[in-house]
């Protein structure tokens, strides 16, 4: 790392601690104008530091790209990752990783749901065999190794139903997917952090490598394929101006997670939480639910707002929507991961 390089994140990491003493200052205080002001200073700060920094780390990666000796190993045209999209997966992977994977072996690696519940600051390091896996020993290693920092990581990620309503999603990185011969597009395997319906809520068995099931028969998720280029940038979730009446999704008992308005705040870091379809209410912890951003795009909170909770009736099925994911009860310590994503 050189000077300039660190400098940055010496200085992304000091104004990031900042902003959190910022934030716990406003908790204690309440609303004010000064603090609110500073934290909203420091926040475009950060951005611009953070801009500045995946600036740089792609100067340095195209500059790298352009010195590699490719007579070592020849390449043909259907092979090679082209230059962007190494620079963005450099980018991409230093912004959302802090750390280094075990290499992977297969494009649908299984891995446990203790693994994925271990934070964003540490890495998916345990690999379990998948018995449906056959393609190991013709994975390309060099396309493992050129991605294999994403996994771990945190970003958002757009799906969609059969039904065709589209939204972005929290979800985390686990696996690189073996490259198509046809167009060489790199994609990287997801877990929704968020989960509303069973398609989006991680195989428990599959994540234990026992699943019988292929990945397209089972109803659960074993992992969800997205193109690089179509990751964005993690937003983290904001708690400290929570109030009543404040819209949400919530994690239910049956570990999807459903829209509800939170109706009581408790000093314990828990809030009480009505559901939409559901005449109840449940005490949950901060880490079970996920409050609508006031401050997106209008698209983003129609999303949002027509997400509905699954009952067992296919005809309200057909009209529920879609919303990131993150597991639960099957994958417990997945939602506590979650947890230290905030």
């Amino acid at each position: 790392m050189d000077l300039d390089e660190a400098s940055l994140v010496s200085s992304l990491e000091l104004y990031k601690t900042q902003l959190s003493q910022v934030e716990q200052a406003l908790q204690a205080a309440g609303d004010n104008a000064d603090l609110l002001q500073l934290k909203s200073d420091l926040k475009e700060v950060i951005s611009l530091t953070n801009e500045s920094l995946l600036a740089l780390k792609k100067r340095e990666i195209l500059k790298s790209l352009e010195n590699h000796d490719t007579d070592n190993q020849p390449q043909s045209s259907s092979s090679k990752i082209d230059d962007e999209y190494a620079a963005f997966q450099a980018m991409l992977g230093n912004e959302l990783t802090g750390c280094k994977e075990e290499p992977i072996s297969s494009t649908h690696s299984a891995w446990s749901s203790s693994d994925i519940g271990k934070g964003h600051n540490s890495c998916l390091q345990k690999e379990v065999k998948n018995g449906s896996d056959n393609n190991s020993d013709n994975f390309d290693s060099d396309y493992t190794e050129q991605f294999k920092d994403l996994i771990g990581g945190i970003c958002r990620v757009p799906f969609s139903f059969d039904w065709g309503n589209l939204s972005y999603y929290n979800a985390m990185i686990t696996g690189v997917v073996n490259p198509d011969s046809d167009d060489n597009i790199p994609k990287v395997l997801v877990m929704f952090c968020n989960p509303t319906h069973n398609s989006m809520l991680p195989c428990k068995y599959f994540l234990e490598g026992q699943c019988r099931f292929p990945d397209e028969k089972c109803k659960f998720s074993h992992g969800y394929p997205i193109c690089l280029d179509d990751l964005e940038e993690y937003k983290e979730l904001d708690y400290s101006m929570l109030k009543l009446e404040d819209k949400c999704l919530a994690r239910y008992e049956d570990d999807l997670w459903y829209p509800g308005m939170i109706v009581d705040l408790h000093d314990d870091d828990h809030v009480t939480v009505m559901y939409n379809s559901y005449e109840e209410t449940a005490k949950l912890e901060l880490k079970d639910i996920v409050p609508y951003d006031k401050h997106s795009d209008d698209s983003d909170n129609s999303d949002n707002d027509r997400t509905q909770p699954l009952s067992g009736s296919e005809n309200e099925e057909d009209e529920l929507p879609v919303f990131l994911w993150r597991p639960s009860s099957t994958s417990a310590t997945f939602g506590e991961w979650e947890a230290h994503t905030k």
